[in-house]
């Protein structure tokens, strides 16, 4: 086979082969780049997230939220315990009404919930509750 009679077919041949490697390597490190923005804006939303939850949490008001939860329902239906940041609560004999209202203030109140148990018997519920924050 004769190549200096297909020269300048191989000289293209090589350029467009050239030309698609660039696009290859191109479109691959585009694609890397558009990840690596992609990861570095879902890492600064989790730390605003993070920074907001920090907020939160050190908020001196909470100790005061969670007082509300005792008197929520007559003392007599209470047994408190408050010591530090920790709470130990258990409700005995309450109604529907009294659990839910129960539920969903503790719903609002940014605390960690370590322990909680709810029991039924007839229409009747006792509830444990255990909390820090």
């Amino acid at each position: 086979m004769n190549l200096k009679r297909y020269k300048n077919e191989l000289i293209i041949l090589g350029s467009v082969l050239f030309m698609l490697l660039g696009y290859f390597y191109k479109s691959n490190i585009s694609s890397s780049i558009e990840k690596s923005y992609a990861q570095a804006e879902q890492e600064s939303i989790e730390i605003i997230k993070a920074n907001s939850l920090k907020h939160i949490w050190s908020n001196k008001n909470i100790s005061k939220q969670v007082d509300k939860l005792r008197t929520l329902v007559p003392s007599s239906k209470v047994r408190w315990s408050k010591k530090a940041k920790k709470v130990t609560v258990n409700y005995k004999g309450l109604n529907a009404n009294e659990l839910n209202s129960i539920l969903n203030k503790m719903l609002n109140i940014p605390f960690q919930i370590e322990n909680m148990s709810i029991t039924r018997v007839d229409k009747i519920y006792n509830m444990e509750l255990k909390c820090k924050w």
